[in-house]
C-alpha cells in the first residue's frame, strides 16, 4: 500500500502544478454542466482556491493510505469525495454569483 499512497500524493502533486500552470483557463470537470461564467476573475480564484484544498486532500489522503493498511474500497471512496470538491466548486460559484447555468429549453 505505500507504493498506492505515493501515487495519490504524486497525483495530488500533479493536479497542482496543473492547476497554477493553467490558473487563467477555465476548467470544466463536468461537461454535461453547461453555464455562463459571470465573473470570470472571482472563478478562476475560486478554481484555484479549490485546487489548493484538492491537493491537499490528496496528499493528506496518501499519508493515511501510507501509515495504514487501507483497503481499495477507502481509494475508491477517496476518488467520490474528490469529485464531490469539484461539484462543490459549481455549488459555491453559482452561490456566489461567478457561473448561471444554461437552461435547456
Amino acid at each position: 500500500m505505500r507504493l498506492m499512497g505515493l501515487i495519490i500524493i504524486l497525483i495530488g502533486v500533479i493536479y497542482l502544478i496543473y492547476s497554477i500552470l493553467f490558473r487563467n483557463k477555465v476548467t470544466l470537470y463536468h461537461r454535461h454542466n453547461k453555464m455562463i461564467i459571470l465573473n470570470e476573475k472571482g472563478y478562476l480564484r475560486l478554481q484555484l482556491y479549490f485546487s489548493v484544498i484538492a491537493f491537499l486532500y490528496f496528499v493528506i489522503t496518501g499519508i493515511i493510505v501510507i501509515i495504514t493498511n487501507v483497503n481499495i474500497g477507502y481509494i475508491i471512496l477517496s476518488v467520490l469525495i474528490f469529485h464531490f470538491i469539484n461539484c462543490l466548486l459549481i455549488i459555491i460559484s453559482k452561490k456566489l454569483g461567478y457561473i448561471s447555468s444554461i437552461n435547456n429549453a
